[in-house]
């Protein structure tokens, strides 16, 4: 594959050899681990609740708005037009 030519060159550019440090290896061994959870056995008493019966008696509430009438004013907004003109651009890709 070839590269498009340009019609000029780029400067020769000499670049000093740079050894970086070799990094030794590892070996990275984990112990094996046995993990052992002893058996629990719960045991929860039985509970018998006895709850006294309550009777709830609430007043009837009668609530009464006030009638609203909401008039919002006319709004006329005008915007500016804009053209826009962008310079034609002619691209050819080899």
């Amino acid at each position: 594959m070839e590269l498009p030519k340009f019609g000029f060159k780029a400067p020769e550019i000499d670049l000093p050899d740079v050894d970086l440090p070799k990094i030794p290896d590892v070996d990275l061994k984990v112990p094996d681990v046995d993990l052992k959870i002893p058996d629990v056995d719960l045991k929860v008493p039985d509970v018998d609740l006895k709850v006294p019966d309550i009777d709830l008696k609430v007043p009837d509430v009668d609530l009464k708005v006030p009638d609203v009438d909401l008039k919002v004013p006319d709004v006329d907004l005008k915007v500016p037009d804009v053209d826009l003109k962008v310079p034609d651009v002619d691209l050819k890709v080899p």
